[in-house]
């Protein structure tokens, strides 16, 4: 059906089922992948100077509304040698690289190791 047939039946009274919704919008805007709602990075918070491991930081997914909380970093000790290392993912990567694990590399002196 043509456009100008339907503009006619929706603004005839013989056509009650038919409806007016207005004009068709005008062009759209363009987009940049900044105001993309897909695809943006996460934030990631840079890694510290050695703390002790007192602090946390959340990284945060900014494709879901509201943002949500992917994972936290920050300083941990090593369940294994018990050295701190710097972790990406503090409740999953519990180990040192040295010790099998995903986390970082220790600091500090091995306990364990024979002088």
């Amino acid at each position: 059906m043509s456009v100008s047939s339907v503009q006619q039946r929706a603004h005839s009274p013989n056509f009650p089922t038919f409806r007016w919704l207005g004009a068709t919008p005008g062009p759209r805007r363009v987009r940049t992948p900044e105001d993309c709602d897909v695809a943006k990075p996460l934030v990631e918070p840079t890694r510290w100077a050695f703390d002790g491991g007192a602090r946390r930081a959340n990284v945060i997914d900014l494709n879901v509304q509201p943002p949500r909380v992917v994972r936290t970093v920050g300083w941990l000790r090593c369940m294994c040698c018990g050295r701190f290392h710097f972790s990406e993912d503090v409740s999953r990567a519990r180990l040192c690289l040295n010790c099998g694990g995903a986390g970082g590399l220790p600091v500090g002196a091995d306990p364990n190791e024979d002088a």
